[in-house]
């Protein structure tokens, strides 16, 4: 972990991780192209990407590839998503509108 100059108290924890949550083994990498050869490893039941802040979610054998679109709503309406873990199924939440920036 690494903290910014400019900004001190954000941490940057790097472009991927691993973690446990039940029986759920998951991968979080933010480039698409690398989550995707991670979710079809075999080796994950779920893995999240991002990078395109785009929603998707899509299975891949029996691991699920999602990426949760934009929570910022700088390019998007922001929303984030929500995975059902009894079933799998994956939806988007929006939680606003989208950004409008002065110019």
């Amino acid at each position: 972990m690494r903290r910014t100059r400019q900004h001190h108290h954000l941490t940057h924890h790097g472009g991927h991780g691993t973690l446990v949550a039940g029986s759920w083994r998951i991968a979080i990498e933010h480039y698409p192209r690398w989550a995707r050869a991670l979710a079809a490893s075999g080796d994950f039941d779920l893995v999240c990407c991002g990078h395109t802040h785009l929603f998707q979610a899509e299975w891949l054998g029996r691991c699920l590839l999602l990426n949760p679109g934009e929570l910022l709503g700088k390019d998007a309406p922001p929303a984030f998503a929500l995975i059902d873990t009894a079933d799998g199924s994956a939806r988007q939440i929006s939680v606003g509108e989208r950004l409008t920036l002065d110019d």
